[in-house]
């Protein structure tokens, strides 16, 4: 006897039912697969100088540009970031002129836009990667004004002497002054160089620093006075004033120990070698 076919499809109907429900809990399935699963981590590697150094990283949260602009930021603030351009002999100084100055802010302008790209990981509640970018960004303006002040000290002595702090001044001023002024001002310098040397220990300086002021004086008295009162007394003094704004090295390291922390958790493995 056949069955109805009504019956047929009430079968049917059943069974496309059932398939639905089924589907629609592996669905259902996977969905909370995906909210139970662990953040997806990633390896990097690095090198440092004894180390060579691997970990893993959350990428949902982080990327690999966030890590290496956070390294390379926490480098840059350690180290010397724009070409010096300034004369370490009468020649060299003679052939300083507004190119120099050119060249200068060409080398600053491009670094401060290279910077300005750089990516911070996101700012957490006892640290801000920001800062440290910015701190980065101060510093590298403040060694443009040092070293475009040096070269100004050469080329346009009024200038320089507007724009430099008063503390140091007084290594500029001699050069505006009658040539026995300026000898007098360059060995002044020289003695006080030496005690300062003597005081950290360093006996032996004296004896050469006065054969080098000798043998500088007979050559090119004028010129090595200002590369004596510019390029050292003067550069020594806009070092130190503009050093105070800049964070010190240990500071710096363990501000990269805490973005290691953040950025790696405790994933990171070194191997070193033996100093």
């Amino acid at each position: 006897m056949k069955t109805p076919l009504v019956v047929l499809l009430a079968v049917g109907l059943t069974l496309t039912t059932t398939q639905i429900s089924t589907a629609s809990n592996v669905v259902n399935s996977k969905n909370a697969s995906n909210i139970n699963k662990p953040a997806k981590m990633k390896k990097y590697q690095w090198a440092t100088e004894l180390c060579e150094n691997e970990a893993y990283y959350d990428a949902s949260k982080i990327s690999v540009q966030n890590i290496e602009d956070g390294f390379e930021i926490f480098k840059r603030l350690t180290q010397v970031n724009l070409p010096n351009y300034a004369p370490y002999t009468p020649k060299e100084m003679r052939q300083l002129n507004s190119q120099s100055i050119g060249k200068l802010e060409t080398d600053y302008l491009q670094l401060s836009t290279q910077v300005e790209r750089l990516t911070t990981i996101p700012k957490q509640s006892n640290f801000d990667m920001s800062f440290f970018k910015k701190k980065l960004q101060q510093d590298i303006t403040n060694e443009y004004q040092l070293n475009r002040l040096g070269l100004m000290a050469y080329l346009d002595i009024g200038q320089a002497l507007k724009a430099a702090p008063k503390v140091c001044q007084e290594y500029l001023i001699p050069l505006n002054q009658s040539p026995e002024k300026l000898q007098a001002a360059w060995m002044s310098y020289t003695l006080e160089h030496i005690r300062q040397q003597e005081k950290i220990g360093n006996t032996g300086y004296s004896k050469n620093a006065m054969n080098r002021y000798r043998s500088e004086k007979a050559e090119d008295a004028v010129s090595y006075a200002k590369l004596g009162l510019v390029g050292y007394a003067w550069n020594n003094c806009l070092n130190s004033h503009y050093s105070k704004q800049e964070l010190n090295p240990e500071q710096v390291n363990k501000a990269q120990q805490v973005f290691e922390k953040i950025v790696f958790k405790n994933t990171i493995k070194s191997k070193c070698e033996m100093p």
